[in-house]
C-alpha cells in the first residue's frame, strides 16, 4: 500500500502534461491531495530517476506506476536539457556536445543548473535501454558517449582520473575532484546484456 501511494504522489506532485507528452518537474508546490495535483510545478531536472536506475539493474523491476510517462519523461529531457550556455552566457541554445544539462527551466537559473551532472547522461541512457530495448541502443550510446570522451577530458584536462563530479558545458570541471557519478556508466553494459547486479 505505501508503495502505491508514493507513486500516486509523484504523479500528481510532479507529473506534467504538455503539448510533447508530459514529463516530470524538479520541483513543485501550492499542492492539494483533494484537488489531486499543484499549482505549480518548475523545473526539469535531468537526473531525476537514478533509484529506477538503481532498481532496474537489481532486478527489482519498475518503481514508476506508468512507463510510458518515463518513456515521456525520457523524450522531453532531450528537448530540456539537450543545451548549453549561449556564448554571452544569458540563454540556453539548443545542443549538449558534451551531455545534459542539470537542471532547466528554473528562474533565475541556480550557479550549476546549466552545467553537467555527470550521473545524468548515462543514467538517461541505461533508462532508455530499460524501457525502450533494442530499438533504443545506438541513441543511447551516442548520448552516453558524449559524457565520457569529450574533448576537455582527453586533451584539455588530460587526466582520466580525475573526473569532476559536475563540469561546465564545455566539459571542464567546475564542482568536485576525482568523482565517481561518472561510474554510473557501469549500468549501460547491464542494460544491455540484460544482466543484473549481485546485492549479494
Amino acid at each position: 500500500a505505501s508503495f502505491a501511494t508514493a507513486q500516486e504522489a509523484l504523479d500528481m506532485l510532479e507529473w506534467v502534461e504538455d503539448a510533447q507528452g508530459g514529463y516530470y518537474s524538479a520541483a513543485s508546490s501550492n499542492c492539494s491531495a483533494a484537488a489531486g495535483h499543484c499549482d505549480t510545478q518548475e523545473g526539469f531536472f535531468s537526473d531525476g530517476f537514478y533509484a529506477q536506475v538503481l532498481s532496474y539493474s537489481v532486478g527489482l523491476g519498475d518503481l514508476v506506476s506508468n512507463v510510458s510517462k518515463l518513456q515521456r519523461h525520457l523524450a522531453a529531457t532531450v528537448e530540456h536539457n539537450c543545451q548549453q550556455p549561449s556564448a554571452s552566457g544569458s540563454e540556453l541554445v539548443s545542443g549538449c556536445p558534451n551531455g545534459f544539462v542539470t537542471l532547466t527551466g528554473r528562474t533565475p537559473p541556480g550557479g550549476t543548473d546549466w552545467q553537467i551532472w555527470q550521473m545524468a547522461t548515462h543514467d538517461w541512457a541505461t533508462l532508455l535501454l530499460r524501457t525502450e530495448g533494442a530499438e533504443a541502443v545506438t541513441g543511447a550510446l551516442e548520448m552516453s558517449r558524449r559524457s565520457v570522451t569529450s574533448w576537455s577530458w582527453q586533451s584539455g584536462v588530460a587526466d582520466q582520473w580525475n573526473t569532476a563530479g559536475i563540469s561546465d558545458p564545455a566539459g571542464y570541471p567546475t564542482v568536485t575532484s576525482h568523482y565517481g557519478y561518472h561510474m554510473t556508466s557501469w549500468h549501460i553494459p547491464l542494460a544491455l546484456s540484460g544482466q543484473l547486479a549481485a546485492l549479494t
